[in-house]
């Protein structure tokens, strides 16, 4: 992601700074690559929402769309990501439809959007074509793919206790995504 946006002109020498996280609102807190907010977003989120009926983590690539925070140029900032995103419906769409869809299959990969939780009731192929066919998306202001663990799945809890287990499965997803991520990037 650092090399992607240095090659793009972009600053930076880590993926995420230090006080990188910020709260999402009750139970919510939640990190991006440095210099993301008008990006596709490397994204690392947590969760401990009481009506949820569980608490959660997720990892993989987010759209900030909305026009909300103190941001400078947030009207060009929207325009960018918006361009951004429209770019990943058409990768999404081609080349990349049955790699995500794999992806997800194989990694409790969930759609999220809007300030819903994780649409774990929509197939990944399901999920995929939402993607590809969403219309709405400043509308919904964020829209998310990628890996969760949930706390009442004993094998994710393990993951989600464990410090080691846990760095694996972020890196993993990450590296995972990061091709998808990449060839979004360069659509700008």
């Amino acid at each position: 992601v650092v090399e992607a946006r240095n090659r793009g002109g972009q600053s930076g020498s880590k993926l995420f700074r230090r006080n990188s996280f910020y709260a999402g609102g009750n139970g919510h807190l939640y990190a991006f690559h440095h210099g993301g907010r008008w990006e596709p977003q490397i994204n690392l989120g947590f969760y401990s929402i009481p009506e949820w009926g569980r608490s959660a983590v997720r990892a993989g690539i987010g759209f900030n769309l909305s026009l909300s925070g103190a941001d400078p140029e947030r009207e060009a900032g929207q325009e960018r990501v918006v361009a951004y995103y429209e770019a990943f419906q058409r990768l999404v769409s081609a080349d990349w439809r049955q790699l995500l869809t794999d992806w997800m299959s194989a990694n409790a990969g969930f759609l999220q959007y809007a300030d819903r939780q994780p649409a774990v009731d929509m197939l990944p192929k399901d999920a995929v074509e939402w993607l590809v066919n969403n219309r709405n998306a400043i509308e919904q202001g964020w829209v998310f793919v990628g890996a969760w663990l949930f706390s009442d799945r004993p094998d994710h809890a393990e993951t989600m206790e464990a410090p080691a287990k846990f760095l694996t499965w972020v890196e993993q997803t990450f590296a995972d995504l990061l091709p998808l991520w990449t060839s979004v990037y360069r659509e700008d």
